[in-house]
């Protein structure tokens, strides 16, 4: 699963997931496109904010 597809599942906008986990709303646009990947501990910030493991997250990026 993407991250874009994690945000969508769980309802949200980019905006919206930019806004309530505190993500510059430019970093995430390049997360999701794959254009940077996210420290360790944004990583971590993503997984629980889109309620997914960890390693879910660092898969998807690992697959790039």
């Amino acid at each position: 699963m993407t991250i874009e597809q994690a945000r969508k599942k769980k309802g949200k906008s980019m905006n919206q997931m930019s806004r309530e986990a505190k993500i510059p709303l430019n970093m995430l646009f390049r997360y999701e496109h794959l254009l940077t990947i996210p420290s360790v501990t944004r990583a971590k910030e993503l997984a629980d904010y889109l309620e997914i493991s960890l390693e879910d997250v660092e898969k998807f990026f690992r697959e790039v």
